[in-house]
């Protein structure tokens, strides 16, 4: 039988893949992976996702106003994915950072729904709603309700999208630093 060269090339092309992945690994250098990241929850989600190179937003687990019964709900209803890598999730706001929140919960269904994806959680905004201004301990009321997320085992973001005296946007300060960390923790990742 007699073998096309197209597919004599092909054969020796998947051969020499081989080969150098096998010595790659043999001499200890890491396999580049691939990212596949999302960020997913509140309105915000939307401007922090534009503004970053490496994750993206999934519209069925994204939408203005959303609390964190309405995320649960969300990725109960979303086909498990295996193939994200990493999870950015931004809620809190819209609940004024609950203790009712179901956080644990949230936590739980994430895990169910990414397996195999490292999971982070932005905090929120203050100061722009009519139902968190005013009050004067808010920064003690967000760590422990970004607590309960970390005590669950999920990354906390370094920097929270914090006081806006309006609706954040994809100009402000909090919302660029959020993306550019984002864009440098999956890069670093690969």
């Amino acid at each position: 039988m007699k073998i096309k060269p197209n597919i004599k090339y092909a054969i020796a092309i998947v051969a020499a893949s081989l080969i150098l992945l096998y010595f790659s690994n043999l001499f200890g250098q890491k396999a580049i992976k691939p990212t596949n990241a999302i960020v997913i929850g509140d309105s915000q989600t939307e401007d922090i996702a534009n503004l970053t190179q490496e994750a993206y937003m999934v519209a069925p687990l994204q939408k203005v106003g959303w609390w964190v019964i309405n995320l649960i709900k969300a990725l109960q209803n979303y086909t498990p994915d295996p193939t994200v890598s990493h999870v950015f999730v931004c809620i809190g706001t819209n609940g004024v950072f609950s203790k009712a929140d179901k956080i644990e919960q949230l936590c739980d269904q994430l895990k169910v729904t990414f397996p195999n994806a490292i999971l982070y959680v932005i905090k929120g905004s203050y100061g722009w709603e009519s139902d968190n201004t005013g009050i004067s301990n808010i920064e003690d009321i967000m760590n422990t309700y970004y607590n309960r997320f970390s005590a669950k085992g999920i990354n906390v973001m370094p920097t929270e999208i914090g006081y806006s005296s309006k609706h954040p946007s994809s100009s402000t300060k909090s919302i660029i630093q959020i993306a550019s960390d984002i864009d440098e923790i999956t890069n670093s990742n690969k």
